[in-house]
C-alpha cells in the first residue's frame, strides 16, 4: 500500500510543514499496517511552497514514485 500527502505550505513554512507530515503519517502507516496485516506500506510527501520552492525529499520521493 502507498500513502501519498500533498501540502503547498509558504516557502517560510515549508521544512515545518514537512516535519509535520513525517509525524502524522509515520503513525498513521504503522496503524495501517497492523490493521490491514500488510508487509509493508510506502509513504511518500509531496510538500511544495506556495512560490515553487521544494525540498531535496520532494525530489527523492518523487523520483520513487516515477512521477517525472
Amino acid at each position: 500500500m502507498t500513502v501519498i500527502d500533498t501540502a503547498v505550505p509558504l516557502t517560510y513554512n515549508l521544512s515545518n510543514t514537512e516535519v509535520e507530515k513525517i509525524t502524522k503519517y509515520e503513525n498513521l502507516s504503522l496503524q495501517i499496517k497492523n490493521i490491514l496485516k500488510l508487509n509493508n506500506v510506502s509513504k511518500y510527501r509531496l510538500v511544495i511552497s506556495a512560490e515553487g520552492v521544494v525540498t531535496r525529499s520532494f525530489l527523492k520521493d518523487l523520483d520513487n514514485i516515477d512521477l517525472t
